[in-house]
């Protein structure tokens, strides 16, 4: 599912052309992004104050509908400005508004499915785990840059339409994450289980040779 997010997240991005959409100028189009930015710290921070010491694999999926539910926000709503001059009628438009929901649920989407990979990596090749997963994780990014160039003239100048794409995509990940949930539970108990009777057998071992 991180490569469902990967794709649909990255088809979205590059500013989607707000410019148009919203008729301002980049320099008024980039508050879009620091909304954004905030938006993802908070989602991971309450995610975390939420998760405690442990790996939520639960909170994949309530990321994952949150994400394509105001993707399809973003794609269904006529984009307005708010009242007002200047970047505050950007960061109050229902743009911004939609772009927060989808930042916060995008933060609480990534930690733990980011925590779940390192916690069902083997510990003698979590490197390799980690460093083949950002390697997958990259390359969706190119190939989702590259489809958005493919398809861009389609959406005419109506580019946040492909927020539908996205949402679909988020959908469809969410949908196998909730199918795998049950079995990827069970399995992260039993490695959390190893690790623990590993751990017993070391102390052991060492109160012993003391």
């Amino acid at each position: 599912t991180r490569y469902w997010r990967d794709w649909s997240s990255d088809v979205c991005s590059s500013d989607l052309e707000y410019t148009l959409v919203l008729n301002v100028s980049r320099a008024e189009a980039s508050v879009l992004m620091g909304v954004l930015g905030i938006a993802i710290g908070v989602g991971c921070g309450v995610e975390g104050y939420v998760s405690g010491r442990d790996i939520e694999p639960r909170l994949i999926p309530v990321g994952a509908v949150g994400l394509t539910v105001f993707f399809f926000l973003l794609a269904f709503v006529p984009p307005s400005l708010a009242g007002g001059e200047g970047s505050t009628r950007i960061a109050l438009s229902n743009v911004s508004w939609f772009i927060l929901g989808a930042g916060f649920f995008a933060g609480v989407y990534i930690v733990p499915l980011q925590s779940l990979l390192q916690g069902l990596s083997p510990d003698s090749q979590r490197g390799q785990y980690l460093g083949t997963a950002n390697a997958i994780s990259f390359g969706f990014m190119t190939l989702a840059a590259v489809f958005y160039w493919l398809v861009r003239d389609l959406f005419g100048d109506q580019p946040q339409k492909i927020f539908y794409l996205c949402s679909l995509l988020m959908g469809l990940g969410a949908g196998f994450f909730i199918w795998k949930l049950s079995g990827i539970r069970s399995h992260l108990k039993s490695i959390e289980m190893e690790r623990t009777d590993l751990n017993d057998g070391l102390s052991s071992n060492e109160v012993g040779s003391a």
